[in-house]
């Protein structure tokens, strides 16, 4: 990994690791239509035959302490520093490897620095021209001295290495290509080249997992990250899911920090795995002293096998695709209708392995139902009905005939002989409430916008109510995106930056949706933007306020020879009945309400300052206004630091209200399991 990377990496917030929850969140109005990673028992199998020795025999030879032998003469490869000549030496000694396992490497190389990717190609027997890459990078860095690199990167150049000695008998549906890049450690030169290549010749790339530092963890806690983007989301749950089905380590999600980033601007869906670098980071970086004996060895081999299985269950299609539009919250007391397409390259299960609905009302104990009716691959179920103010917990589990596959929605999850008795992580949910849901969309559009300009349109909203939630839609067509700036501007004057300047030299918004909730984190997306993504500021600073009135979307253009055109642009709100809604006239004090940490798991703190000794009250609401804690306290003058149990809470967004004494402090924070 490289020095430029590991601080954009660090950089990233910690709570894009848990952006994963999103999918239990009941704005959801899209619809999940993956074809997700199922549970298999050939999988299972296939991954239990990841040869330990092997690995730790590559990671040792490629850092120096087993010497080689290549054309006859012995080396010990104590540095790969891409312009040491021992770098070559690495590169001879993978080529050999690969041809050892029955394939015969191409070299591809590329100047300025000069280097050399090493690519080996296992053609698919359905789909030859459609691709899932595995890959890492061979070269290593010290900033003085020797760099064996034994984590950073041995142990991904070694897994992958593996994967291809693995996998050469296997008959797969795709193509498969493994392949080890060059001068990643200063600048990612190796798959920067590749990707570009990738994308002018029209390459099919269906997936990438890239691998890097693969083996350190020192408080054996089993926490790593998966990277993901815009295009990856899929994938990185995927991964998820194998960790879930036959690892059980604790991954967590992050932006694309390694040589998957270098195929992001072409919209290739690639991910990667790497070590915890945040709370456990490896202490021998880059240093003459990263080697083989500071690994954790069983650490390795586990994650060397989530890999390898996630790029077998694509390749192979061992999948389950099952779509559905997830319900969304309403003043519906009765039955509820749950429509979804369920669909394998395995016949679907029938009888009493048939798919099921599971439910809940505290996302803990479930009952499951079968469908209702069936035409084709279209399955219906029926939710039964539940009171207001009522949360409802559900997921989708599906198997093939003869316990081939088994799946769920959302991924995770898995069970045969009664699909879905695993639950799955993460939970879709709705409730009954008075909700209402407006949408309106610019009727002053198409908006020429000149360059070096500024333009403004409008949209009245006349209906009444507080505002619960808010997603935008734009689409702009500009060439050079970066030239734009969005703010959208509420009926009070509240400012809201949706997005720039960003995007480089990528082309347009195409349907961009802005959505605080989106699994997409801002600086994830990356042109045309056809997405739903978060916004550059919170759209929740109109939660609570009066939807009535005129809103203004406001674009600037910087660049006097540019110019495009805003094609339409549309609010779509939810609303509840007012009783729900928190309050949030301004406050009473100076400063605000801290929480943290957040995201949390166990115990939030709560701070605030007071002016004068009182008694308050702090009430916790689910994001539907639900009170599900309530505490009172009496304070001390200034700060003030109290300790809230939370684990008994359900993953998910929530509101901390403090009040007393003609003072009312609200803020969000998100629960994490």
């Amino acid at each position: 990994m490289g020095t430029k990377n590991l601080l954009l990496y660090k950089s990233v917030s910690r709570l894009l690791k848990y952006l994963g929850m999103v999918l239990i969140v009941l704005l959801l109005t899209v619809r999940i239509a993956y074809s997700q990673v199922a549970y298999s028992t050939f999988i299972e199998t296939t991954m239990n035959q990841v040869d330990s020795v092997n690995l730790m025999t590559l990671v040792k030879q490629l850092s120096g302490e087993i010497p080689v032998e290549i054309e006859g003469q012995t080396y010990s490869i104590i540095t790969r520093r891409y312009d040491d000549s021992l770098n070559f030496i690495t590169q001879k000694f993978i080529e050999g490897k690969f041809r050892e396992y029955g394939y015969e490497p191409v070299l591809q190389d590329f100047p300025d620095p000069a280097g050399t990717n090493i690519i080996a190609t296992k053609t698919g027997t359905l789909y030859p021209d459609k691709y899932f890459i595995i890959c890492a990078h061979y070269d290593s860095y010290n900033y003085s001295g020797v760099a064996p690199g034994a984590d950073d990167n041995a142990t991904g150049t070694a897994a992958v290495l593996e994967a291809a000695r693995l996998l050469r008998n296997i008959p797969t549906d795709y193509s498969i290509k493994f392949i080890t890049f060059d001068v990643e450690e200063i600048g990612l030169y190796g798959s920067k080249y590749y990707a570009k290549v990738a994308s002018e010749q029209g390459e099919q790339i269906e997936g990438l997992i890239n691998l890097d530092m693969l083996g350190y963890d020192s408080d054996n806690d089993g926490k790593y990250a998966i990277g993901r983007s815009a295009e990856s989301l899929q994938l990185g749950l995927d991964l998820m899911s194998v960790d879930r089905y036959y690892i059980g380590l604790k991954p967590y999600f992050k932006f694309n920090v390694s040589d998957d980033s270098s195929f992001l601007p072409y919209h290739f869906s690639a991910g990667g795995i790497i070590e915890d670098t945040e709370g456990d980071f490896n202490p021998y970086y880059h240093t003459e002293n990263e080697t083989f004996d500071k690994l954790n060895t069983g650490f390795f081999y586990k994650l060397s096998k989530v890999a390898i299985g996630t790029l077998l269950s694509k390749a192979i299609d061992h999948c389950i695709s099952i779509d559905h539009t997830p319900l969304k919250s309403a003043y519906e007391l009765g039955e509820r209708e749950v429509k979804a397409r369920i669909e394998s390259k395995f016949p679907i299960a029938t009888g009493v392995n048939q798919p099921k609905l599971f439910y809940s009302t505290d996302s803990i104990n479930f009952t499951s139902l079968n469908a209702v009716n069936k035409e084709g691959n279209m399955y219906t179920f029926m939710i039964p009905g539940f009171p207001l103010n009522t949360t409802v917990y559900y997921y989708l589990a599906a198997q093939t005939e003869g316990t081939t596959l088994s799946s769920t929605l959302p991924s995770t999850g898995y069970g045969f002989s009664s699909p879905g008795t695993i639950a799955p992580k993460f939970l879709m949910k709705y409730s009954i409430l008075k909700a209402a849901y407006h949408n309106q969309c610019s009727s002053g559009t198409p908006l020429v916008l000149p360059g070096m300009s500024v333009r403004t349109d409008t949209i009245i909203i006349e209906n009444g109510g507080r505002i619960h939630d808010l997603n935008v839609k734009v689409d702009f067509t500009h060439e050079y995106v970066s030239d734009l700036r969005f703010k959208l501007i509420g009926p009070d004057g509240t400012t809201v930056h949706l997005s720039g300047p960003k995007g480089e030299d990528g082309d347009n918004y195409t349907g961009t949706i802005f959505d605080d909730e989106s699994e997409i984190e801002y600086d994830w997306a990356y042109p045309p933007f056809s997405c739903t993504m978060q916004p550059s500021e919170k759209l929740s600073a109109f939660y609570g306020k009066e939807m009535e009135g005129v809103w203004q979307l406001k674009i600037w253009e910087y660049r006097p020879q540019d110019a495009g055109t805003l094609n339409y642009w549309c609010l779509d709100f939810m609303s509840i009945d007012s009783t729900l809604i928190l309050d949030s006239r301004p406050l009473a004090v100076k400063g605000k309400l801290s929480l943290f940490p957040n995201p949390v798991m166990d115990e939030l703190n709560v701070e605030f300052h007071m002016e004068e000794q009182t008694f308050v009250n702090i009430q916790f609401f689910d994001l539907y206004g639900q009170s599900v804690k309530s505490i009172s306290a009496k304070t001390q003058k200034g700060r003030n630091i109290f300790s809230v149990p939370v684990n008994d809470f359900v993953a998910g967004i929530y509101i901390c209200r403090l009040t007393g004494n003609n003072t009312q402090l609200s803020e969000r924070f998100i629960v994490i399991k």
